[in-house]
């Protein structure tokens, strides 16, 4: 950090993955980010929305949290990790995300549903809290393949499918995540991020979001 001139570095760490159901949801949070925005963006750039970190590893400077109190701030915040990146820049002070350290490792969840109910508390926030952004990037990245296929001649689609293969490629290496597995999971992936937006806009109207067995 001090090499780095940081008050606040966050780190997201290598995913464990034991079970088929968290394999088809905790892979989408770094594909998600790492597609959507650049890292470096994160540390050189002033603009508080071009903020990321994970609540799993921040390293704060002693000085800089005594100074801003950022946990006691941001008390109420459902998804505080966010909003504590965003206050840090918002308050001019510098801070860094990196993704896939081999020498920190989290098991997020234990089950298919909870990892639903997890990504559904904080899924919005990739997208600036908005809804229609959301499911915009989840038609195309979903879906598009199906006007190119009927309107375009055979080549383009080849060439798409291999941009979302090469991506998945791209991100499973930058996270230290299984490269064959993601890819053979590219399907249920992404029908379960049409399921995670759809239950966070349910938790949204309800009022009320369930997470790891608690409601908050």
């Amino acid at each position: 950090m001090r090499e780095s001139k940081v008050s606040l570095m966050s780190v997201f760490p290598k995913q464990t993955m034991l079970s088929y159901g968290e394999k088809r949801v905790v892979p989408l949070m770094n594909y998600i980010l790492l597609t959507l925005l650049p890292l470096f963006l994160v540390r050189f750039s002033k603009t508080p929305s071009l903020s990321a970190a994970n609540g799993q590893f921040m390293l704060f400077e002693a000085e800089a949290y005594k100074q801003i109190k950022p946990h006691a701030v941001l008390k109420a915040e459902k998804v505080e990790d966010i909003r504590i990146a965003q206050l840090f820049k918002k308050l001019k002070f510098r801070m860094a995300c990196l993704t896939g350290s081999d020498d920190i490792n989290c098991r997020m969840y234990q089950s298919y549903e909870d990892a639903l109910n997890g990504f559904s508390k904080n899924v919005t926030m990739f997208f600036g809290n908005s809804y229609v952004l959301a499911l915009l990037f989840w038609l195309i990245t979903t879906w598009g393949f199906i006007p190119v296929l009927t309107a375009l001649p055979a080549l383009w689609f080849w060439l798409l499918t291999l941009i979302v293969l090469l991506t998945r490629v791209f991100v499973s290496v930058a996270s230290r995540q299984q490269i064959v597995s993601n890819l053979i999971l590219i399907i249920p992936q992404q029908l379960s991020l049409g399921i995670i937006i759809f239950k966070s806009l349910q938790y949204k109207i309800r009022g009320n979001y369930e997470w790891k067995g608690r409601n908050i």
